[in-house]
């Protein structure tokens, strides 16, 4: 009779069980921004590369664990990690809305004086902008 081949264990998670707490840890996915106090104590976590206006600050003493990401999963690589479910994870955002262009700049649009180029636009009061301001 012959020996079955053993099942491969992922790395990762064999890695992770070894680690204290691991079991009751979460994992977050995305990109790893600058230090969002300057002190060193928090990393940011941008979880969509392509919408900077929504990121979340965790400690670093909190990280139990983290490996990159594959391009094939995340563009342009990222970083997987994970704390415990006890950690606190702050969540930062922008809000944005759109507003309507304001007169002002309606006639600037008009008399060419903005430096904008329209194309196909057909109303100058269809355009918006949005207006963004911290949460």
């Amino acid at each position: 009779m012959e020996a079955k081949p053993e099942i491969p264990k992922n790395v990762i998670l064999t890695e992770l069980l070894e680690i204290k707490n691991a079991k009751g840890s979460v994992a977050f996915m995305g990109y790893i921004g600058p230090d969002p106090d300057n002190k060193h104590e928090f990393i940011s976590l941008y979880q969509d590369i392509f919408d900077l206006s929504k990121w979340l600050e965790i400690k670093k003493s909190d990280i139990i664990y983290f490996t990159p990401v594959p391009e094939s999963v995340l563009p342009f690589g990222g970083t997987i990690l994970w704390v415990p479910k006890s950690s606190i994870i702050k969540f930062e955002s922008i809000k944005c809305e759109e507003a309507e262009f304001d007169k002002y700049t309606e006639e600037g649009l008009r008399a060419g004086s903005l430096g904008l180029v329209m194309g196909q636009a057909t109303s100058i009061k269809a355009l918006r902008r949005p207006i963004c301001n911290p949460l």
